[in-house]
């Protein structure tokens, strides 16, 4: 028997174990071409905002701005005129005292009559050539529910600063300040028009002085979903969410990212009453004085002061937090940039740890568990001030492990 040679044998093999393909198929395509390289993934940039920040408006706005709605840009101008031949009575007055008397009251105090003057409030939009779009005028009466008719009857209103677009709500946001005439009687109010002009809303935003003050200011949201105006938050396709509660006084309310924010009570009610003054005849006093006592009972003082909420009105976190300032309430804080997460200072007694990307996740820190500060700094610590009325706090956080904080306190003689 004949014997193939071997490359023949191996040939022989290769063929015979080859699928066989009918004549008309075409013969099977070659190794693909090398792929064109993907794109990256976009990625979302971090978020290294400290929300919990003042955002005080001008004051008083400028009078044409360019903005931007959207992609395009457009003239905003906005003006304030007043009209001394309409006059605008109200009584009975309580606050504006008697320098602002109707004619005829001035000798009458018990007619407590107050007389302001007709002002007109006109906003105008044009494109980015200046060619005219719309114009929308508002006037005192569009503020007697967030000021209250006797402030609005009285006040000058500067012009309103202009805040920014939501797009969620197609509003223009304008802060507005109602102040009655050299007094520190007064209040904010949140303005906001549609994108054609039309009045949306004009929501109380508490008064800034002694008998409501609030460490907040009113803004939008970093994505501009929600409006914050001190007293409600504004959202798109809900009720407005109340930020008032029964038997409480709100002293903050800041967004803690853009879908949570913080709210800080003292819970009790205040009692006011009149103290007779030597000047309460005086015709240049702009208010009377009043006392004002706050009480609360020791149920209400067992109960939490600080929540953790979503826009979506949620209560996420519950926990007790007393602000600080002799004035005024605010709540000191600062922000740990590297860390994503701000510390909430009570005045000599804790601070509390509040990531921002997830805030319900909070941890108390009292300063006793806390070791005071001796040089030198640590790896990855570093140094951050707190400052009230009645302390300097100095703060070494380990940016890695920011529950970790040693600390240095300072208090004035």
């Amino acid at each position: 028997m004949r014997t193939l040679p071997f490359l023949g044998l191996i040939a022989l093999l290769a063929t015979s174990c080859e699928p066989r393909r009918p004549a008309n198929t075409p013969p099977a395509p070659g190794p693909p071409p090398l792929a064109r390289p993907v794109a990256a993934v976009a990625t979302v940039p971090p978020d290294t905002a400290d929300c919990l920040r003042a955002h005080p408006a001008p004051e008083p706005g400028p009078a044409d701005t360019l903005i931007a709605i959207g992609s395009r840009h457009y003239w905003l101008a906005v003006r304030v005129s007043t009209d001394s031949t309409k006059a605008l009575d109200y009584a009975p007055a309580v606050n504006a005292g008697a320098a602002f008397a109707a004619p005829g009251d001035t000798a009458n105090p018990a007619a407590r009559r107050v007389r302001g003057y007709a002002e007109t409030y006109t906003f105008a939009l044009r494109d980015s050539a200046r060619r005219p779009l719309w114009q929308r005028r508002l006037h005192k009466p569009d503020f007697y529910a967030a000021a209250g008719r006797e402030i609005a009857t009285v006040m000058n209103l500067a012009r309103p600063a202009y805040l920014g677009y939501s797009t969620a709500l197609d509003g223009l946001v304008f802060a507005c300040y109602l102040w009655l005439p050299a007094s520190d009687v007064g209040g904010r109010a949140t303005l906001l028009l549609d994108r054609q002009g039309h009045l949306k809303r004009v929501s109380p935003s508490g008064s800034v002085l002694w008998d409501d003050a609030i460490d907040c200011d009113p803004q939008l949201s970093p994505s501009g979903r929600a409006v914050l105006t001190c007293t409600e938050l504004l959202r798109a396709g809900r009720p407005p969410l109340c930020l008032k509660k029964l038997h409480a006084q709100l002293h903050a309310a800041r967004f803690l990212n853009d879908s949570t924010l913080l709210t800080v009570y003292e819970n009790g009610d205040y009692q006011t009453q009149k103290v007779a003054v030597a000047s309460d005849n005086d015709p240049t006093v702009t208010a009377p004085m009043v006392r004002t006592d706050f009480i609360t009972t020791p149920a209400q003082r067992r109960l939490p002061t600080a929540f953790v909420r979503r826009t979506d009105g949620r209560t996420l976190r519950k926990f007790f937090l007393t602000p600080s300032g002799a004035a005024t309430n605010f709540v000191p804080h600062c922000w740990v940039k590297p860390a994503g997460a701000y510390l909430l200072y009570e005045e000599n007694t804790k601070l509390v740890l509040v990531p921002k990307a997830a805030p319900e996740k909070l941890i108390e820190l009292p300063l006793k568990n806390l070791s005071r500060f001796k040089p030198p700094l640590r790896p990855h610590e570093k140094r951050y001030a707190i400052k009230t009325d009645f302390s300097h706090l100095d703060l070494y956080v380990d940016t890695l492990h920011p529950q970790q904080v040693r600390y240095h306190l300072q208090r004035p003689d």
